[in-house]
């Protein structure tokens, strides 16, 4: 596991900002083209990454959109989908 690097960072340092804000730390790590998720607090040691993950995905713009959407769903910020197929 790697540390992100300063472009992946940077690609999503505002919602992980805004992420910190409403939940506990979290840490995104790298490893073989995938992006981990971690609850800082829970994870015990550096053997424990491949298996307390919350989430994962192989692509950093995913990773900025599950800040984002976790982000919006704690404030309440999302529209219902209607039932007849509208939004």
């Amino acid at each position: 596991m790697r540390q992100l690097t300063d472009k992946e960072h940077l690609e999503i340092k505002t919602e992980l900002k805004a992420f910190n804000s409403n939940f506990e730390e979290i840490e995104i790590l790298a490893n073989n083209g995938y992006y981990f998720i971690f609850n800082k607090r829970i994870r015990v040691s550096q053997d424990d990454y491949i298996d307390d993950y919350i989430y994962n995905t192989n692509d950093i713009k995913v990773v900025k959109g599950w800040l984002y959407g976790s982000v919006q769903c704690i404030n309440k910020r999302f529209k219902k989908l209607d039932t007849k197929g509208s939004v």
